[in-house]
């Protein structure tokens, strides 16, 4: 008989443990179940974290609690798992530290899945404390189209999806996915992505967002622009030179592609081949879309022109 009860605790501890680890897509579990062995803490597969700026540890928050999990530090945020992702403290809970009125978790929704996001800071023990997060602030840009995941060191299932040329801020790095910040859908979000998807130096790559970039005035910084000391750029496809009066001295078209490097060479490896259609004949450039954070009017984006003939440019500002 003892070993029958014996027995029959056992398995209920277990069914317990293992319902906890499935709370957000289920009911609250308010078993009290108590890591206190190095046995049991052995059975416990929380993930290393992988060298970086962030890291974590499981921490020993009281049993029998579940708390909302969001993206951000924000209950507008992104919320993963259909917007009812929650954490049960049943199982291990690894924390990376604190933000404010808000703790940065990383947490088994089952196998060989986790989710890393925000819960609030009340979850903290009466008596502990947690240390604040050291976060970055690096503005960056997505060189291509890009899911964002809350999952790195599991399935990487897709938080949300980012088109190229987003801009987003880099918080940290963890291994070889950087943690980031953005908006969709007007909905903070934060997220890991893939480290070699984000561009440092802010370069636009794609047509789409270079039109939108080159549309409006533009000051000539450096170089011969005809005439004219400032440029603008309209969506219909039709450039004005201008002096600093704002008299039209100028007009004509203009157009962009993708830059074909088997063609042509320009000095300042170029994304886009810039063309102007003027009375005068057809000029093509190299043209160069960089983010310029010293710029003398503030952080904007520059436009870098080259000729074919490597002799001259342009170098554009807003």
């Amino acid at each position: 008989m003892k070993k029958f009860v014996t027995t029959l605790v056992a398995l209920t501890a277990a069914f317990y443990l293992m319902t906890g680890s499935f709370a957000e897509e289920s009911h609250e579990v308010n078993a009290q179940i108590t890591f206190t062995t190095d046995e049991t803490m052995d059975s416990i597969a929380a993930p290393e974290i992988p060298i970086g700026s962030l890291s974590a540890e499981v921490f020993g928050f009281d049993a029998g609690q579940t708390y909302a999990v969001y993206s951000a530090p924000d209950v507008k945020s992104l919320r993963g798992a259909g917007g009812k992702s929650k954490v049960s403290t049943n199982d291990w809970v690894q924390v990376f530290g604190r933000e404010g009125d808000w703790l940065l978790v990383q947490y088994d929704v089952e196998d060989k899945y986790y989710r890393i996001g925000y819960i609030s800071a009340k979850a903290i023990p009466t008596g502990m404390s947690v240390p604040d997060l050291n976060l970055g602030n690096e503005t960056a840009v997505t060189m291509d189209k890009v899911n964002v995941t809350d999952d790195p060191l599991g399935n990487q299932n897709t938080l949300t999806e980012l088109p190229a040329d987003s801009h987003v801020t880099k918080l940290g790095v963890m291994g070889d996915w950087s943690y980031i910040e953005g908006t969709k859908d007007n909905k903070l979000f934060r997220g890991f992505v893939p480290s070699s998807i984000l561009s440092e130096e802010k370069v636009v790559y794609s047509i789409e967002e270079a039109m939108r970039v080159l549309e409006g005035d533009w000051r000539v910084y450096a170089g011969d622009a005809g005439n004219a000391d400032h440029l603008k750029f309209t969506a219909n496809g039709t450039i004005f030179g201008q002096l600093s009066t704002d008299a039209a001295e100028w007009s004509g078209q203009w157009s962009i592609c993708k830059f074909d490097a088997s063609r042509m060479n320009y000095w300042n490896e170029p994304e886009f081949e810039l063309t102007i259609y003027r009375d005068e004949g057809i000029r093509t450039y190299g043209l160069r879309i960089c983010w310029e954070p010293y710029g003398v009017n503030g952080a904007s984006y520059a436009l870098i022109l080259s000729e074919s003939e490597r002799t001259s440019g342009l170098v554009l500002c807003k």
